[in-house]
């Protein structure tokens, strides 16, 4: 293999762990600052309160998964947690242009 695809594989394992972390934490920010509480998220999703605390926890390998998985290939992943309001007018219109399907397959 060249020298493109070396990497060092515990700095992406620590980055890739890091960046799961803060993907919670900011998930969790997000939700509390719009005061909604576990309880009510849970309803939303139709899942148990207590399961809400463990994603939140990290206690779930909802992410974990994904990052074992990106680190095994050699993959950096970047999550961006922002308010969906924030999301600048046309986005949706531009994704349509593209091809790309919204959330419900359109």
């Amino acid at each position: 293999m060249g020298d493109q695809n070396q990497y060092d594989y515990r700095e992406l394992a620590y980055d890739l762990h890091k960046a799961a972390g803060d993907l919670l934490e900011d998930l969790v920010a997000l939700r509390k600052s719009r005061c909604m509480t576990q309880r009510q998220l849970a309803a939303g999703m139709n899942v148990s309160q207590s399961y809400v605390s463990q994603i939140e926890n990290g206690e779930t390998n909802l992410v974990s998964l994904l990052t074992d998985y990106a680190l095994e290939v050699g993959a950096r992943i970047t999550y961006v947690v922002e308010p969906a309001e924030q999301r600048p007018k046309g986005s949706r219109d531009a994704f349509r242009q593209e091809g790309i399907a919204d959330g419900n397959g359109r």
